[in-house]
C-alpha cells in the first residue's frame, strides 16, 4: 500500500497548487486488513482527514466463522467477536494514527434482519444464522425509514 501513500502525496501535491482542497479518503474497520496494507501513521499525514467505515461488523453473508448475527455496527462487543465493534475499531485508529481530530466516524442509518435464526437466551444479539438449504444465510438491510412501514413494532414480543 505505499502506492496509495505515494497517490495521495502526489495528489495533495497537485491540488496544492491550485485552492486549497480537503484530501480524505474512506478506510474500513478490519484491523488485520489495515495493519497489513495501509501504513496509517503516513497516511494520517498527508490527508486531511480519515473517514472511518464503522458498519457492516455483521450481515448476512457466509464468513469463514459461519453466519452470526449481530448489530451493522455494534459500539461494543458481545460474546462471539469482543474486538469487532466500533470502540475497538476507533481506539485502533486513534493509537496508530495519533491524530483523533483527523478522524470521521461514519456510522450506519440502517438495520440488518436475519431469518432462520435460534433463539439464545443468553445473547439476544449475536447468534449463529441457519443457513436455508444449504446455501448462504437469508437477510437483508432495512433503511431506517422503512422499519415503521416494514415492521410490526407494536407487538408483545421481544425484539432486537
Amino acid at each position: 500500500m505505499q502506492r496509495l501513500c505515494l497517490s495521495l502525496e502526489d495528489l495533495r501535491a497537485s491540488l496544492a497548487r491550485a485552492n486549497r482542497y480537503v484530501l480524505s479518503f474512506a478506510s474500513g474497520y478490519d484491523k488485520w486488513s489495515l495493519a497489513t496494507g495501509f501504513d496509517l501513521s503516513k497516511l494520517i499525514q498527508v490527508v486531511d482527514f480519515i473517514n472511518v467505515m464503522t458498519y457492516d461488523y455483521y450481515a448476512a453473508w457466509e464468513a469463514p466463522s459461519g453466519c452470526i448475527t449481530g448489530p451493522p455496527a455494534p459500539l461494543y462487543g458481545g460474546w462471539w467477536f469482543l474486538s469487532e465493534n466500533v470502540d475497538s475499531t476507533m481506539k485502533f485508529y486513534a493509537c496508530t494514527t495519533q491524530q483523533i481530530k483527523k478522524l470521521n466516524l461514519g456510522i450506519p442509518f440502517y438495520g440488518r434482519y436475519w431469518n432462520n435464526v435460534p433463539n439464545l437466551y443468553f445473547d439476544p444479539l449475536h447468534r449463529a444464522a441457519v443457513s436455508a438449504n444449504g446455501g448462504n444465510c437469508e437477510g437483508d438491510a432495512i433503511a431506517w425509514r422503512d422499519i415503521p412501514t416494514s415492521w410490526n413494532l407494536s407487538k408483545n414480543e421481544k425484539s432486537y
